[in-house]
């Protein structure tokens, strides 16, 4: 199911890069366009900004899934945000 959405979204034009615990799925979608990752905190690294993160969990181990996930995604999206008040800050201290 989750490669089919990301065959779509390829097809659509966007990037998508595909996690699997499973690297044999993730890697299988590269053809199409994807880029695989390995890992999650390989998949947080690859992801460009600005970000979306669409994740499909079988439904036995979302927590399990989301307990793992979490502290990378929200360090992710931690650095994202001093990321973009770095660059505001420098566009800032440029202009005169």
């Amino acid at each position: 199911m989750g490669s089919n959405m990301v065959q779509r979204l390829l097809r659509a034009g966007h990037q998508c890069v595909a996690y699997d615990v499973h690297p044999e799925a993730a890697q299988a979608l590269v053809k199409d366009g994807a880029v695989s990752a390995t890992t999650i905190e390989d998949f947080a690294t690859k992801l460009k900004t600005p970000r979306a993160i669409w994740m499909m969990v079988p439904a036995a181990v979302v927590d399990e899934t989301l307990k793992h996930s979490s502290r990378t995604l929200k360090k992710m999206m931690w650095l994202s945000m001093v990321e973009t008040r770095t660059t505001t800050m420098t566009f800032a201290g440029q202009s005169n």
